[in-house]
């Protein structure tokens, strides 16, 4: 698979539709580096399996790409508490 070195838009509104569903869902939250770092495990977890049985039982690209905004998601999320 190639990079497309991320020149569509789309992925970017898909993590901010993202974001504002995890507020939505469970509000701002303030946590640990630790916390976030074990939701974004798990998070990629979540991606490994999409990717596994995409690739092994033609699982749907539909899972993988929604699993991946979620990691993409809270990569940025904990990013962006270090840029300050």
């Amino acid at each position: 698979m190639k990079d497309q070195q991320l020149k569509d838009p789309r992925l970017f509104e898909a993590v901010m539709e993202e974001n504002r569903r995890q507020v939505e869902k469970w509000g701002l939250q303030d946590r640990s580096a630790f916390e976030w770092m074990l939701y974004l495990s798990e998070e990629h977890g979540e991606l490994a399996a999409a990717i596994a049985e995409n690739y092994y039982r033609g699982g749907s690209l539909e899972d993988v790409f929604n699993e991946a905004v979620q990691v993409a998601t809270l990569a940025l999320k904990i990013a962006e508490m270090y840029s300050e």
